[in-house]
């Protein structure tokens, strides 16, 4: 069915949750299509969660008056920045990323669980597409090749502030391979009078020990950067 038809209830409806096990409003996910925008004038829907369905629509069309009684929000990889979602360009991610971060400046618990300081890099999980012109394969044959370039796309939260970044691997561990480039910051830098600003400057040097590979790098490097990188003394 399509998500549409859950206008009826427009008036009344708190929480859409559409995934394969029991929940309110369950459906199977291949069945439930359409447009979550369908849903942006519901004025007491507090909880929208269609990770599971093949919804699709734009995230950065959700405006200031749009689902204004939302308390969290989780859309599939069919949403235009959705969870999981694949980008096609590099240059696409920022416009994404400014539409993200007005929602959370609006509503700080939009995005489940990002408020936890252990939450770095795992809100929404996007990755560039392996078929977008953007990408290239990791350079096995290197001898430093165990290094992958930075695809991922994550939010980090130092202190109280917020950015986003590139990176590698799965994790924000060293670790398991993860590698960052420069924090494109989304907020300004704490005053040093702020209560926070020892704990922003401690936990800023401990993320900067990611950065160490791609430094001076706000978005990936090109495929041949990424080689002249992978010879260099320092790794």
């Amino acid at each position: 069915g399509n998500i549409r038809s859950l206008r009826v209830l427009k008036d009344t409806l708190e929480k859409v949750v559409i995934m394969n096990c029991g929940s309110q409003f369950v459906f199977r996910s291949s069945s439930v299509e359409g447009n979550f925008m369908d849903l942006a004038d519901f004025p007491l829907l507090k909880v929208l969660n269609l990770t599971e369905s093949a919804v699709t629509g734009d995230i950065g069309q959700i405006g200031q008056n749009d689902f204004m009684a939302i308390e969290t929000i989780e859309l599939p990889s069919g949403v235009y920045g959705g969870t999981y979602y694949k980008f096609q360009r590099i240059s696409d991610v920022p416009g994404v990323v400014h539409a993200i971060y007005r929602l959370m400046k609006r509503t700080p618990t939009i995005f489940r669980d990002f408020h936890l300081r252990n939450s770095q890099h795992q809100l929404l999980l996007w990755k560039l597409s392996a078929d977008s012109s953007d990408f290239y394969r990791q350079n096995y044959q290197h001898r430093n090749g165990f290094i992958r370039p930075p695809f991922n796309v994550g939010f980090v939260r130092v202190g109280s502030r917020l950015g986003w970044c590139w990176y590698s691997g799965d994790l924000w561990s060293v670790r398991d391979g993860c590698l960052s480039c420069e924090i494109n910051w989304l907020d300004p830098e704490p005053s040093s009078e702020c209560s926070d600003y020892e704990l922003y400057v401690k936990e800023l040097q401990d993320v900067q020990k990611f950065m160490r590979f791609y430094r001076g790098f706000h978005l990936p490097p090109t495929e041949m950067e990424y080689n002249q990188l992978l010879d260099e003394p320092h790794i």
